[in-house]
């Protein structure tokens, strides 16, 4: 399978080689007239040349990407990806060049060339990074999911929301990390405002269904002096001031704003006993185990 993904991008590449040349020589009889296309700095004669160099610029890197692939032992699926993209790249970049250059409206095309050899560019360097952690003796990452629901990730992060844009991608990125024989500790937040009782039911189905090897979870702890305490004091949530002995990630000393307080004390003990249960535990393991097998089996055939 990785030979023919070399091979489909290998002749992509070559194909684009050509395209520029063949592109050059047309163009080129008419490049010796100052007034062609309106002139040399005219917007029609410069995405002229730039649909000419993209030809053996992109098809230079379906070409690397071709001679290369084989010394990256990064998951099949990773490598499809990128090559797809890479190929995608090389047709829809000369095309949109040449296309906006006599129709201007059509520079809104120009995302989609750019987006794809981003795609596949990114898709095989976090594969390597991730096979360099490994390979360094990295065993688990631990990583703050915060919660598996938007209403309580959405603002959660004051300047980007970052989080609550990337929520659709959390088990693809658990699945991706993991295929590298990497295990992830998932941590999660209880009692986060826009967040209700069904937060303790969507915690454990997201650690089901994502596959993750570890879950960590905690309540929200406003420790003195921190924006979240000031916040808090200043909506009359706190349950006791200054109560530093609270502040143990598993106390609850705020009035959340989805449940009361003993509804978080208990679904978080609750659900603390199921994902921490040793039923639940051997389930994670072998689930991941398994998955791992089955990665290493395809990287192996392939």
């Amino acid at each position: 399978m990785m030979m023919g993904i070399a091979i489909v991008n290998l002749y992509a590449g070559w194909l684009g080689m050509l395209g520029g040349v063949i592109s050059g020589s047309v163009v080129g009889h008419s490049f010796h007239r100052e007034e062609w296309l309106g002139g040399y700095s005219s917007f029609q004669r410069r995405l002229v040349r730039l649909g000419h160099i993209s030809f053996f610029g992109i098809g230079l890197i379906n070409i690397a990407f071709a001679l290369t692939v084989w010394m990256t032992p990064i998951p099949i699926v990773i490598q499809e990806v990128a090559s797809f993209c890479f190929v995608a790249a090389i047709i829809t970049m000369p095309l949109c060049c040449f296309l906006t250059a006599w129709r201007p409206s059509l520079r809104l095309l120009f995302p989609i060339p750019v987006v794809c050899a981003l795609i596949g560019i990114v898709s095989l360097v976090i594969g390597m990074v991730l096979q360099l952690m490994r390979e360094s003796g990295c065993a688990q990452v631990l990583i703050g999911f915060e919660s598996p629901s938007f209403p309580a990730l959405d603002g959660l992060e004051l300047r980007s929301n970052w989080k609550a844009k990337q929520l659709d991608r959390y088990c693809r990125a658990v699945e991706k990390i993991q295929d590298h024989g990497i295990t992830v500790n998932g941590c999660f937040i209880l009692g986060i405002d826009g967040s209700g009782s069904e937060s303790f039911d969507a915690v454990w189905n997201f650690a089901r269904d994502s596959g993750l090897y570890e879950v960590q979870i905690t309540i929200l702890t406003p420790f003195p002096g921190a924006p979240l305490y000031d916040r808090l004091k200043k909506e009359g949530r706190l349950v006791s001031e200054g109560a530093w002995e609270l502040c143990t990630l598993f106390d609850v000393n705020f009035r959340p704003d989805g449940m009361s307080v003993t509804e978080l004390e208990t679904g978080f003990r609750n659900l603390a006993e199921k994902l921490y249960s040793d039923t639940a535990t051997r389930e994670r393991r072998e689930k991941y185990g398994r998955r791992l097998r089955a990665s290493r089996r395809g990287q192996r055939n392939d």
